[in-house]
């Protein structure tokens, strides 16, 4: 089966619920979480800028990308594939790979994989209704064939690009000056040089 990556549409429900901070705060696990739900190196005191959080949440979704490529074993829709990799970044690989979800979908019961979404919606035993809330628009984009238009805003970024150093100590190069709504698609299958004009050239039938 072809690798696949993330679409528009299922980085938008993604940015719409995570949202970006850029001071570390607990979840509602009690997790220390920073930019768009990142949790890896996150830690009581952190600050990161916008640039900073657009390239953690490139590797974030490249991890979960990796994981729902690995771990299922049967075809997917562009649509079931976003659904699951927000589902991923959302409950954690591991949770996703020992998920009922994944077993009904690997034996091939779509639809028994598809009512399974809603129940991943509690913390700690108590339902939340930001997690119902994300698990009904993955279960919708899960059914949705080829016409899932996501409701975030989708912005221009800008042309121009600044060098950062990661949380990492990396030195690497990303869009400057990001709008707060911005969804930061191309990062993740574009270098960041010249992002800007590649992104509006990708998607200009959104502008």
């Amino acid at each position: 089966m072809a690798i696949k990556k993330t679409s528009l549409a299922g980085i938008a429900i993604i940015t719409e619920s995570e949202s970006f901070r850029d001071v570390a705060y607990q979840d509602y696990k009690k997790i220390w979480t920073i930019g768009w739900g990142h949790t890896a190196t996150a830690k009581p005191g952190m600050k990161i800028t916008k640039e900073q959080g657009v390239y953690l949440l490139q590797k974030d979704l490249r991890a979960k990308e990796d994981c729902v490529n690995g771990a299922v074993r049967v075809g997917l829709t562009q649509q079931q594939f976003d659904a699951l990799v927000s589902l991923a970044y959302n409950i954690g690989c591991s949770a996703f790979k020992k998920s009922t979800l994944l077993q009904k979908l690997n034996a091939r019961d779509y639809h028994g994989a598809y009512l399974e979404f809603p129940k991943w919606n509690k913390a700690n035993g108590k339902e939340l209704g930001g997690l119902t809330t994300r698990r009904a628009k993955e279960q919708a984009l899960w059914a949705s064939g080829g016409n899932a238009i996501p409701k975030t805003p989708i912005v221009t970024l800008p042309n121009k690009t600044t060098t950062i150093v990661t949380t990492e100590g990396e030195t690497v190069q990303v869009p400057s000056g990001i709008p707060d709504n911005a969804i930061v698609y191309g990062l993740l299958g574009l270098t960041a040089i010249g992002f800007g004009y590649a992104y509006r050239k990708k998607f200009k039938q959104y502008f």
